[in-house]
């Protein structure tokens, strides 16, 4: 089982992927979950919320606070891995020797796996917003970003800090694998992936 946790600028997620090669969880632990029934994910696998939390600015005490009581509620042997994203994820996967993945990448792989024909991502957060614009990436479906594979593009806008005041979306820009990998914002060791 793998735990993903989105640090957002208000708010703590805390997600659950169980690949079908796992024993279920008895229903005394996915009580505990926000969502105790899972969302079906290709191959077979489960997601499940765990929770959202605000942070009340203090995500350095609330994410390792909130990991830890999942951790034990889950069991420790049961989780093979956990990831982070948001504004906070990559600090805090490196304080908590963790995994790092880009937002962009997770919200398109994310919808994708479950939503094959939605072409557009609306994102609101509590410093900024995104609209990720998908492009077909073969006949009858559209495909994720070139930075999360090789088979399309992806259009994102990002507009700067909405407390700015006059901030607007900066236009659409193509991401390809290349700049991706390459970007200074992302940890070294998974600039090949």
């Amino acid at each position: 089982m793998h735990i993903g946790v989105d640090v957002g600028s208000i708010s703590l997620k805390f997600a659950l992927v169980a690949l079908p090669s796992e024993s279920p969880l008895p229903e005394e632990i996915r009580n505990a979950f926000l969502t105790p029934d899972p969302e079906m994910l290709p191959g077979g696998a489960h997601a499940y919320l765990l929770s959202y939390d605000r942070l009340l600015g203090d995500p350095n005490r609330k994410v390792p606070e909130r990991l830890g009581e999942w951790v034990g509620r889950i069991g420790a042997g049961r989780i093979r891995g956990v990831a982070f994203t948001g504004k906070s994820g990559t600090r805090m996967a490196q304080e908590l020797e963790a995994r790092y993945e880009n937002d962009f990448r997770c919200l398109v792989r994310g919808v994708t796996a479950i939503h094959h024909d939605v072409r557009t991502i609306f994102e609101m957060g509590g410093e900024n917003a995104k609209v990720i614009r998908l492009e077909a990436a073969t006949e009858g479906g559209f495909g994720a970003s070139s930075a999360c594979s090789s088979r399309s593009t992806c259009r994102c806008a990002e507009p700067s800090d909405r407390s700015t005041p006059g901030a607007r979306a900066s236009g659409g820009f193509a991401i390809s694998p290349e700049d991706a990998d390459a970007s200074p914002d992302r940890p070294p060791a998974f600039r090949d992936r």
